[in-house]
């Protein structure tokens, strides 16, 4: 009797195997796919990133010259102690094209208030290609001219005829201080930043959203951040701020597009949240 118990044991091994095989299979298709959150089952997410590898994140920041809000570091830094699976790559603005973006699973702006009409476009491109991005604060706000810029223009014009002319019209449509092209890209328009830091309100507004799960509502912290106005039609507001005077701005909204958009309008790394930052990154890129 204990013989054929142990045979009928030994003999259902295999068909354990294909089910778990399966059942590992359709996790990982779940999970590759955002229907699972590798994050919600445990160990789950180490075993996942083995296989499906280590994503890679960009932060472009403007360098020491320019005035927009965020520290790049302290935001790599945070990334790199929280999420150990990801390779975080800072790179300086003017290195940025949209083949080097399509290397990475993320991208964040973030201290990157000027921007030329030649990075805006590597950034649109990047994401109709499926690239995620992470637009902190007053990035982008800022359109300027540089020489490069215009030598690149001249040099295009010689094989494309009218390129030079179409680049100075351009430049001369975009408001100085703006979204320019991006704000139709994004489904919000830059209006003005409150440089000074000063105390917020964190208010969720959706909170099925996966990039506030856990985050404490009426959440309070002192931070610098951004006054957009949003297009309703084109992303989802998912929480706001309230200021020290009462009014209430948006904090996060996420714009679907071929790739994601989420826009913040603080530096995460000022939020004293580690959570808020992983919950946005896992929303973008499991690993």
């Amino acid at each position: 009797m204990e013989k054929s118990s142990t045979g009928d044991i030994l003999s259902e091994i295999p068909n354990l195997v294909v089910l778990a095989l399966l059942i590992f299979a359709l996790l990982f298709i779940a999970t590759k796919y955002n229907w699972v959150r590798c994050s919600s089952i445990p160990q789950w997410c180490s075993l996942y990133c083995r296989v499906a590898g280590h994503s890679q994140i960009a932060i472009i920041n403007g360098g020491a010259n320019d005035p927009g809000m965020g520290n790049a570091q302290l935001l790599l830094n945070q990334i790199q102690s929280d999420r150990i699976n990801s390779i975080v790559v800072p790179f300086s603005a003017d290195q940025i094209s949209s083949g080097i973006l399509n290397n990475y699973q993320v991208v964040i702006l973030d201290h990157f208030q000027r921007i030329t009409l030649s990075e805006a476009i590597a950034i649109e491109q990047y994401v109709k290609q499926g690239g995620n991005l992470i637009w902190i604060g007053d990035s982008a706000s800022s359109y300027v001219s540089t020489p490069a810029d215009q030598q690149y223009a001249l040099a295009l014009n010689r094989t494309q005829p009218g390129y030079y002319e179409a680049y100075q019209k351009a430049l001369s449509s975009i408001n100085s201080s703006s979204f320019g092209p991006l704000a139709t890209f994004l489904g919000a328009q830059f209006v003005k930043d409150s440089s000074t830091p000063s105390k917020v309100n964190f208010t969720e507004l959706d909170s099925s959203n996966p990039t506030i799960s856990g985050i404490l509502n009426g959440y309070q912290f002192t931070t610098p951040y951004a006054i957009v106005t949003e297009n309703p039609s084109v992303s989802d507001k998912v929480a706001t701020l309230t200021t020290s005077d009462g009014q209430q701005v948006p904090a996060i909204l996420v714009r679907r597009y071929v790739g994601t958009i989420v826009y913040v309008s603080f530096p995460l790394e000022t939020s004293g949240s580690p959570t808020l930052t992983s919950n946005i990154l896992d929303y973008l890129a499991q690993c």
